[in-house]
């Protein structure tokens, strides 16, 4: 097993490191090697942008917004894998976009969403069937 690392990226213009790695995979048993690419991100980011969009391109109206306004971010895919404590610890602002897809939130990311708030955390919710598939009561509606 190895993995190849790119250079030692320098920050963008806003101080933000976002490394895109893979983890190749080779055996005899394989064909051709197993190419597993993931991100890295820094802990210091102003906002950190969960894409829960299905594979839709929404969160690039917030990238431009984040860059015009001069903050660092980063963007988690929510496809590839589920938030985990440490985001709570690092990641103050959450903006979570949910585009089109139905149901918005599952009760996985609402109690995740429930205790960010609770431990003083910021969230910008937005998505069009948002308010329809969550509850009408708590702190996440």
């Amino acid at each position: 097993m190895a993995s190849s690392l790119p250079p030692a990226p320098a920050p963008d213009r806003r101080g933000a490191i976002v490394l895109g790695c893979n983890l190749k995979v080779s055996s005899p048993n394989l064909t051709t090697p197993l190419v597993i690419p993931f991100t890295y991100l820094t802990d210091d980011l102003d906002v950190l942008i969960v894409d829960d969009d299905g594979a839709e391109d929404y969160e690039s109206y917030y990238t431009a917004a984040l860059d015009t306004l001069g903050l660092s971010y980063g963007v988690w895919d929510r496809a590839d894998a589920a938030l985990s404590d440490d985001v709570l610890q690092y990641y103050r602002l959450l903006i979570w976009q949910v585009g089109l897809s139905y149901p918005a939130l599952d009760q996985e990311d609402r109690d995740f969403l429930t205790q960010h708030l609770d431990l003083g955390g910021k969230l910008f919710l937005t998505g069009q069937d948002r308010r329809s598939t969550t509850r009408r009561t708590g702190p996440i509606c």
